[in-house]
């Protein structure tokens, strides 16, 4: 599927496992991140209501959803997708509730281009919950009525800067800091807490990864986290891979760099060609203990790289 950047579907053995296992890590009383499932989630919860960061797949969505409605008592009335991609953003489809899904334009324009049925939540079409989830199909699951509904009847809210939320007194900014995963990006950072909820712009354990096909970029990435680590977080959740701290954005960062710097020398040193180039650059030996998303060896980088670096005439 176009939407899906990690191919989690298409992963075998230990691969799935660290993609889809659930592992659910209360932070504050009122906070608590579920790793896995596709991409990692963030919950907060406010008064009656509840705030939920990337929803995960269908499938995965609804023990989600299970959590925070049946076992704490919440209704989730707020979405914030970090972006587009299917195991993070999927999900979103399966809160009828919701108030308010916080996006960025291009996320909302690849959902919408992913969408099918006509836009109408009062007369939806016939029941087909069984094969929509097999198809993984964008739309709604309302469950007082059985009724689906497409993505268009989401209550999308068009974040292209920064929007800040007060949720039972707490603030979440949620900002567009230069795109890098794909070019529709967003975090949402909560100052009280130090704590900023990144989405694949970081991943924890994994070389960085983009999504061409999205308008992901490298050498925007690198410029993105350099923003990024102009926050003062201390704690980061990423899109994949465990909670971590300021050192694993810095890696992340230092990879690119380090990255473009090897590609550069490459190319000064008279590489002909992006083969060329393939030949000559190496991973560095600080980044071995670092594994690609499963289909994207390191070769894809300096590829990318080159063609990046070529095309901004460097």
């Amino acid at each position: 599927m176009a939407l899906m950047c990690v191919g989690v579907f298409a992963l075998g053995g230990c691969g799935a496992r660290a993609f889809l296992h659930l592992d659910r890590r209360v932070l504050w009383d009122d906070l608590r991140v579920v790793l896995g499932g596709g991409g990692n989630s963030t919950v907060l919860l406010h008064g009656s209501d509840a705030l939920v960061i990337d929803p995960k797949m269908l499938g995965y969505t609804q023990r989600l959803r299970d959590e925070v409605e049946r076992d704490l008592g919440r209704r989730v009335r707020r979405l914030i997708l970090t972006h587009a991609h299917y195991d993070h953003a999927g999900g979103a489809t399966d809160f009828a509730w919701a108030g308010a899904v916080l996006v960025h334009p291009n996320t909302r324009a690849r959902l919408l281009a992913n969408d099918q049925g006509p836009c109408d939540r009062e007369a939806p079409p016939a029941p087909r919950t069984r094969d929509a989830f097999r198809r993984s199909e964008p739309v709604i699951f309302d469950p007082p009525h059985g009724a689906l509904l497409p993505v268009c009847a989401l209550p999308f809210v068009e974040v292209t800067s920064e929007v800040r939320l007060w949720l039972g007194g707490e603030e979440v900014q949620v900002m567009n800091l230069g795109s890098g995963h794909t070019d529709g990006d967003l975090v949402a950072y909560f100052p009280d807490r130090k704590l900023l909820v990144a989405g694949d712009l970081v991943m924890n354990g994994f070389r960085p990864h983009i999504d061409e096909s999205s308008g992901g970029s490298l050498l925007h990435l690198a410029d993105t986290l350099d923003r990024l680590l102009g926050l003062p977080f201390e704690k980061v959740v990423p899109g994949h891979g465990d909670l971590g701290g300021r050192d694993v954005v810095e890696r992340q960062r230092r990879y690119l760099r380090a990255l473009e710097e090897d590609v550069k020398r490459a190319i000064a040193a008279g590489a002909p060609s992006e083969d060329a180039v393939v030949g000559e650059v190496k991973l560095r030996e600080e980044f071995e203990d670092l594994p690609p998303i499963p289909g994207d060896p390191f070769e894809k980088d300096v590829r990318r790289m080159y063609r990046e670096l070529h095309e901004r005439g460097d």
